[in-house]
């Protein structure tokens, strides 16, 4: 038997998890360099860009896993509503994935191209992260 607290939960995990991989999909930059890309195409000229401007690798790096977690997270999120409950063990592991590369991909790319210029898909992720620090704490 579920709960209301059990199905919010169970809400707040789908709804991140959609967040989180919408996330992939949207502009994350909103001008200059990089405005018009998405996905794979954006990390790839942020790396460029990076190693053109002398940039150590280790940042390069964390852009890079940390903006491929966040769909990662999101698709895990969806499996965690479809075989366990979110209160589990495995619901926050994935939300904690969801909220340490969430924190790197926002942080790093808000600071290399200032605040101003972040786009939807970082306040999607945000957003998304938050949905499922909600939904691992609503269930208990």
């Amino acid at each position: 038997m579920t709960t209301r607290r059990a199905r919010a939960a169970d809400v707040c995990f789908g709804v991140g998890g959609a967040a989180l991989l919408s996330a992939a999909l949207l502009r994350w930059v909103r001008r200059g360099p990089g405005a018009t890309l998405r996905g794979h195409d954006l990390i790839d000229t942020v790396a460029r860009l990076a190693h053109h401007a002398q940039v150590g690798r280790p940042l390069v790096i964390a852009v890079t896993i940390g903006w491929y977690c966040v769909p990662a997270a999101g698709a895990m999120a969806w499996v965690v509503v479809g075989f366990s409950r979110p209160k589990r063990i495995y619901g926050r592991l994935v939300t904690a994935l969801s909220a340490a590369s969430t924190t790197t991909a926002v942080a790093l790319l808000g600071t290399r191209l200032h605040w101003t210029n972040v786009s939807f898909g970082a306040y999607a992720a945000i957003i998304g992260t938050v949905l499922l620090l909600a939904g691992t704490t609503i269930d208990h």
